[in-house]
């Protein structure tokens, strides 16, 4: 559980979801060469007893320790997240997110909250 209240699960990633992304949408730009998109599907359930909604702030860490910040246009990758539809205790959300990584960090990927939950980093891993 994070400290703010949600469950949060890492239901599948897809490591090399260029042709994916490319094809999904005619705005997407392929990634910088050596590059690649990562998919990674996660699903928060809110465990607060008020509605709220989960912005997922979630950032990556590869075997060469730098850090990736999400990156796509919202709404241009297949099956998005949707931060913006409020949750009731036990609602649950499903959908995408996506990371452009060093094609040599691909496979070593773990997820992390910046700390803006609270005072430490919270990793959740991909594997």
């Amino acid at each position: 559980m994070t400290t703010n209240g949600f469950s949060l699960w890492v239901e599948e990633i897809i490591e090399d979801a260029t042709q994916m992304i490319l094809d999904h949408h005619d705005w997407n730009d392929p990634p910088a060469d050596g590059n690649q998109y990562v998919l990674v599907r996660i699903k928060v359930r809110n465990e607060n007893d008020k509605p709220d909604s989960f912005s997922p702030y979630l950032k990556v860490v590869g075997n060469a320790n730098l850090e990736y910040a999400r990156s796509c246009d919202y709404n241009t990758i297949p099956d998005r997240f949707d931060s913006s539809r409020n949750m009731f205790r036990g609602g649950e959300i499903s959908g995408n997110i996506c990371f452009t990584v060093n094609s040599s960090d691909a496979n070593s990927l773990v997820m992390y909250h910046d700390g803006s939950w609270s005072d430490y980093l919270i990793f959740f891993a991909l594997r």
